[in-house]
């Protein structure tokens, strides 16, 4: 420790900032989603959503507010969106099974298409990543956003290419830990490109390779790419399997051919019957439309044909049966029941078509077949027995 200076207590927690007069400083573990700024976790933000009550965002870090000032409570808006987020961290609904939700458009289908344009990470819509950032950034709005961090730092880069300070008074920065010193001795040790700590250099890397933290290290490449390999052996996104997506070129693209569509994360063909007198399932989360309105014989859509007059069962032409509907005899489409007197000397209709053949040969007294009988000799006429009259055929 440098003399004139007092001596610093190093206990859990405390860490030796070296160089400058009383400079004890506690470390500060942030938790995810926060970034420590000289000394204090600040949650980062990309909408007053993302902060507490009485809080909101001002540059991307969630700060204090008064009730006059604080954003008004959020108001859920779904509109024609029907799952997903509804813009306040709620959901605007489910889609059915063996569908999916398209959560930039806010609609359900049984595939989605992966939107990753303009975006270097992130959610690309269907379940799946636009891709990851590397190091200290943050993805903010599809965008690998670098938070610039000048804890504890007088002087030099705040990792994001900005600077915390400049020196004064003679003292140079030594950029190793951001203090203004008297004198600054370069140290390479360990590293191979960089900054020396005095602001030279330790090297300057090859090809794409970029300089982290004094190594050279691939520099990922996911430019027009959604998914696969980013050229360092990391990944550009992944591909939504739930929409039957696999990675090709570099871009998400199905993986069901010809007729398949996407139905719970598996290629399924859709299956339809020749003959359908309602709708029925495809098998694969669609619907096969009728295309019969009649009756269906096997493959072949029929329509039923049934005479009006039937005295036994027939064949309907289509497999089926139709029912006797007539007792009597048919005479064309109407039933009938045949009428014969019961003594007939000739043969009459039956009044449904039919004939009533002749069964007595002399004479029909009323229902019954009579044989008429006279006397061979007649002074006057007498009945014949069968309600006629037998003349006189003798006057003495």
């Amino acid at each position: 420790m440098r003399s004139g200076l007092p001596a610093c207590v190093l206990r859990a927690g405390l860490v030796l900032v070296p160089g400058v007069f009383a400079a004890c400083s506690p470390v500060v573990v942030c938790p995810s989603g926060s970034v420590e700024v000289d000394g204090v976790c600040r949650k980062l933000c990309n909408s007053n959503q993302d902060c507490d009550r009485k809080q909101r965002c001002v540059d991307g870090f969630c700060e204090p507010c008064s009730d006059g000032d604080c954003p008004v409570a959020c108001t859920p808006s779904c509109g024609q969106r029907v799952c997903g987020d509804d813009g306040c961290g709620g959901s605007c609904g489910n889609c059915p099974e063996g569908q999916i939700c398209n959560t930039n458009l806010g609609t359900c289908g049984v595939t989605c298409t992966p939107e990753c344009t303009g975006r270097q990470c992130g959610d690309d819509g269907c379940g799946g990543s636009c891709g990851t950032c590397s190091g200290s950034d943050v993805c903010q709005d599809g965008q690998c956003t670098c938070v610039p961090n000048c804890t504890g730092r007088q002087c030099g880069d705040d990792g994001c290419g900005g600077s915390c300070g400049t020196c004064t008074d003679g003292t140079v920065c030594q950029t190793s830990n951001g203090q203004c010193v008297t004198s600054c001795t370069p140290d390479c040790t360990g590293k191979v490109c960089g900054d020396n700590g005095c602001g030279g250099s330790c090297g300057t890397c090859s090809g794409t390779d970029v300089c982290q933290n004094g190594q050279c290290v691939c520099q990922r490449n996911c430019q027009g790419r959604q998914c696969g390999d980013d050229g360092c052996g990391g990944s550009c996104g992944t591909c939504s399997t739930a929409s039957c997506l696999v990675c090709s070129g570099g871009s998400c693209v199905s993986a069901c051919s010809g007729s398949e569509v996407c139905y719970n994360s598996n290629c399924c063909t859709p299956s339809c019957t020749a003959c359908r007198t309602s709708s029925v399932s495809d098998g694969c989360g669609g619907t096969c439309a009728a295309n019969c309105s009649g009756v269906c014989n096997g493959s072949t859509c029929c329509t039923p044909n049934c005479p009006a007059c039937r005295t036994s069962s027939v064949s309907d032409g289509c497999g089926g049966t139709c029912a006797a509907n007539c007792s009597g005899v048919c005479n064309g489409s109407t039933c009938c029941t045949p009428n014969c007197p019961t003594c007939r000397t000739s043969s009459v209709s039956d009044g449904c078509g039919g004939t009533c053949s002749a069964n007595c040969s002399t004479r029909c007294d009323g229902n019954t077949c009579c044989v008429p009988g006279c006397p061979a000799c007649r002074t006057s006429s007498v009945s014949d027995g069968c309600g006629g009259t037998c003349a006189a055929n003798c006057n003495t």
